[in-house]
């Protein structure tokens, strides 16, 4: 698995993904993560083509492999096309660091990508989400609608004053959606008062 790893990086760039599909097949066969594999993951992102980088992309995350924030958002900006895999894949490894590049894409002009962003920052969690918590309040309401739906995933007590602001301020807004706002801030006003109160019994919104 080494020298195909090294391969990546010294055959022709129109091979490299060919090279690289044969170290997953033999990656299949081991139930360790070998190092080597890693390093052709590193290989692929940087030296593959589009191919290879949108297969590495796709390893990264059924690998739980660590570290490749940076290769997978040049990735993404050099190829567009493989833009949802790389959020897909951001969302699960959870970088902190990338929140700036999803909130460009929150905030960019393709819709297919905009939900897809939000959701990881959603998923990220920490400033990731305080980004969203500001696209709550976004002039553009696509921006504003998505960054809702996204935080409605993960909302918390801590999102109260946030939920509330947006209901009363955005009336025109998607109406299925400020009323999944108002019982989600129902729901947690009572969490929040049966945790004050020590009360065992929660009671749904109606």
């Amino acid at each position: 698995m080494r020298a195909l790893s090294e391969a990546i990086r010294s055959v022709p760039v129109e091979q490299s993904d060919d090279v690289f599909r044969t170290m997953i097949m033999a990656r299949l066969q081991s139930e360790q993560l070998p190092q080597d594999f890693v390093l052709g993951v590193d290989a692929a992102l940087w030296y593959g083509n589009a191919q290879a980088k949108g297969l590495a992309i796709e390893q990264v995350a059924l690998n739980g492999i660590s570290g490749q924030m940076l290769p997978i958002i040049d990735a993404a900006l050099a190829h567009p096309e493989l833009t949802e895999t790389a959020v897909r894949t951001l969302a699960r490894i959870r970088n902190e660091r990338a929140r700036f590049f999803l909130d460009e894409l929150l905030r960019g002009s393709d819709p297919a990508v905009r939900g897809l962003a939000a959701e990881a920052l959603a998923a990220i969690g920490g400033e990731a989400l305080s980004m969203l918590r500001d696209g709550m309040s976004d002039p553009d309401v696509e921006v504003r609608e998505a960054s809702v739906r996204a935080v409605l995933q993960v909302a918390s007590v801590a999102d109260l004053s946030t939920l509330h602001h947006y209901y009363g301020t955005f009336t025109d807004d998607d109406a299925e959606l400020r009323e999944l706002v108002r019982e989600r801030a129902l729901l947690l006003e009572r969490l929040l008062e049966a945790h004050e109160t020590g009360a065992d019994a929660i009671p749904t919104p109606q």
